[in-house]
């Protein structure tokens, strides 16, 4: 720990000059940045050397350098420059003279840690006006993509215009961060089913989604009770919901990985019995992201008879790049479906009969379609 030099009994503390001179005004109601940093700097190191009242700073009309030292090399320059990166990695000394030319005593390790502090309250300046001007950028977006893989984005594509539809999302997640559908109910007025068995984010969604149906259970093809594994984080991790599965050979590999996991039980429902109770064949919008337990799902309901218009499905085994598809494409295929697109995560498939729709699917999320990414516009304060 480093301790700073003692500054005598009259000179006042390091960080309070800094933040004294920080909320002069001297007739001014504000100082540019770099003005503050300037005048900061050589009146502390005035104030450090008790030169206040026989040696005034260049800012208002004193003259006083600063005398620079790393290792042989030595340097002089007028206070009030920041010096503190002169030598990335050098320790340098710095000193003070009067007009007279009686030297000061050195308190260099003041002078530098104060300099330190004069550079991050500048860089915050400097932070907060780049921040203003990415934030009136920010208002030129079309699109908040809350999907994690900008799923979202492609779907918007792809409806474009198409208000008042119809979705049923299996494994919703959270109503906003990573879900796949907050974009077609808040842009196009859309509604569906929304099916999760983390009882935690089915309250979230209830909450979120009141015009939705909101399911706490899970879909299978094996109706009945049934263990659920939430996964939870390990030491020194965080998320973990989104890993929950029914699979236990799904659990077993993130166990593997320093996770931990909980046991509930959970209603298991067919996705003919989810889709018959709430959807009309030929429906907009079937999602499926259930960790590993994909091809239960999808072979819980017969596909060619409910006729959904788009399929998004989570395509590769939870937490790798390894593709999964091959358990329950061929199903997909044989129904009437064409893969659109894979976007690395998912595979997204359209109708046979639906070429156009199949031609808005086709291309991933890119830079023309004007979005930003949901965290961004959270750090860029655009929304809560």
């Amino acid at each position: 720990m480093l301790s700073l030099p003692s500054s005598g009994r009259n000179r006042p503390s390091l960080i309070g000059c800094a933040l004294q001179h920080a909320r002069r005004a001297d007739g001014r109601s504000s100082r540019s940045p770099q003005e503050s940093r300037s005048f900061a700097t050589s009146w502390r190191c005035c104030k450090a050397n008790a030169l206040t009242s026989t040696a005034p700073c260049a800012t208002t009309g004193k003259q006083l350098v600063m005398r620079m030292r790393s290792g042989t090399r030595s340097w002089t320059r007028q206070a009030g420059i920041p010096h503190t990166g002169d030598l990335p990695g050098a320790e340098c000394r710095a000193t003070c003279c009067c007009r007279t030319g009686e030297a000061a005593g050195e308190d260099w390790v003041s002078v530098k840690i104060a300099g330190d502090i004069d550079d991050i309250h500048g860089r915050i300046d400097d932070l907060d006006r780049d921040l203003r001007r990415k934030l009136a950028r920010v208002d030129g977006y079309d699109l908040i993509a809350y999907a994690g893989n900008a799923e979202d984005v492609v779907l918007m594509r792809a409806f474009a215009g198409h208000r008042g539809g119809f979705f049923v999302d299996v494994g919703a997640g959270e109503p906003v961060s990573g879900s796949l559908t907050k974009n077609l109910v808040d842009g196009l007025g859309w509604r569906g089913v929304n099916v999760e068995p983390l009882p935690e984010r089915h309250v979230r969604l209830q909450k979120a989604r009141p015009g939705d149906v909101n399911l706490c259970v899970a879909v299978g093809d094996q109706p009945g009770d049934a263990k659920f594994f939430r996964v939870v984080p390990g030491r020194g991790m965080t998320g973990g919901g989104g890993l929950s599965t029914l699979r236990r050979d799904v659990l077993e590999g993130h166990l593997a990985d320093g996770w931990r996991h909980e046991e509930l039980q959970v209603e298991v429902l067919a996705l003919e019995t989810v889709l018959s109770a709430h959807a009309e064949s030929g429906f907009d919008l079937l999602k499926v992201d259930v960790e590993g337990a994909e091809a239960a799902v999808l072979r819980s309901a017969d596909l060619q008879v409910w006729r959904p218009r788009v399929l998004v499905v989570e395509a590769t085994v939870p937490l790798t790049t390894r593709p999964n598809h091959q358990e329950w494409e061929p199903y997909v295929l044989a129904a009437g479906y064409r893969l659109a697109l894979f976007d690395g995560l998912n595979r997204f498939y359209a109708r046979e009969d639906e070429p156009d729709l199949h031609e808005r699917l086709a291309v991933p999320a890119n830079v023309l379609d004007n979005y930003i990414p949901y965290a961004c516009a959270r750090r860029a304060g655009l929304i809560e």
